[in-house]
């Protein structure tokens, strides 16, 4: 997950949607270093895992408001200007 979302950052034209804060980046960063660890928390790290899942699905709803939004925007101004 963690590489899909720095591809499309790097090389989408979506990549203004998807975690412009890199938030969820960091937090998959986190946890997989929490991996390192000698004595892993199984626990936190299955509800921190959940958490950055649900983090991906609210972004990825939200990237696409925002897509169809900046459309829809972008649309009303060429009508405007006929």
């Amino acid at each position: 997950m963690n590489d899909w979302l720095e591809y499309v950052n790097q090389y989408s034209i979506d990549k203004a949607y998807w975690d412009p804060g890199a938030i969820i980046r960091t937090g998959i960063r986190t946890e997989l270093a929490t991996l390192d660890a000698k004595d892993i928390n199984w626990t936190n790290l299955a509800a921190n895992i959940d958490r950055i899942a649900m983090d991906v699905e609210r972004e990825a709803d939200e990237a696409l408001r925002e897509k169809r939004r900046e459309r829809r925007d972008s649309a009303k101004g060429d009508d405007k200007s006929n």
